[in-house]
């Protein structure tokens, strides 16, 4: 299965290492808002995010606001998946609350949280359910498996 994944910038942190186990059994490409100077071999394709614009492929998923806001602008993508990888809003100096609800609040985008406290965040603030799934699993996230497996935190 082709997917794209659209993030703020790769680097080696747990997200990058969890696209590259997923992309043992996916074909992805990664869209970064920021130049790419990692010389690993990822197993996946790395393009600037400008390239997404000639992305033909339905399997979209944004991993941060700014990902969220420039797939919004691009009007061949219909729906794709917001797989909310960090609680940003809580930590931005400039809180507006209507250019963010029209991201979270947005129907066309399928809110993904990477754990039940992010979806528990994610149901206060912005009054709208989102799926749990942990560990980035694409799978999960496109809904390919009828029941996904939700693991209670302890």
């Amino acid at each position: 299965m082709q997917s794209a994944i659209v993030v703020k910038k790769i680097k080696l942190n747990q997200l990058s290492y969890l696209i590259k186990r997923e992309s043992e059994n996916n074909t992805i490409i990664v869209f970064s808002q920021e130049e790419n100077r990692m010389n690993t071999n990822n197993g996946y394709s790395i393009c600037s995010v400008y390239d997404l614009w000639n992305y033909k492929g339905e399997n979209i998923i944004a991993t941060d606001i700014d990902s969220c806001r420039i797939i919004l602008k691009n009007p061949s993508v219909k729906k794709f998946f917001f797989y909310v990888w960090d609680l940003e809003w809580l930590r931005l100096n400039d809180f507006d609350y209507e250019s963010l609800y029209n991201i979270y609040g947005n129907e066309d985008i399928v809110l993904v949280a990477r754990s039940h406290r992010h979806a528990s965040a994610i149901q206060n603030c912005w009054n709208r359910k989102s799926l749990v799934v942990e560990n980035f699993n694409i799978k999960e996230i496109l809904g390919e498996i009828n029941d996904p497996v939700i693991r209670i935190p302890y």
